[in-house]
């Protein structure tokens, strides 16, 4: 391989590393989260019980 394409699958891989790695932190960050109870299920469930 001459050394153009060392340097560019190099740059390939350290991309993919990269993004890799950003995903995994996103996901991680996006974990801490609150889940919001809309206050109309209430009012829905006691429709469908009816």
């Amino acid at each position: 391989m001459d050394k153009k394409s060392k340097i560019f699958l190099i740059v390939l891989l350290l991309l993919v590393i990269v993004s890799i790695y950003l995903t995994y932190r996103r996901s991680f960050i996006t974990k801490d989260y609150e889940i919001i109870v809309p206050e109309d299920t209430q009012t829905d469930e006691g429709d469908l019980n009816q």
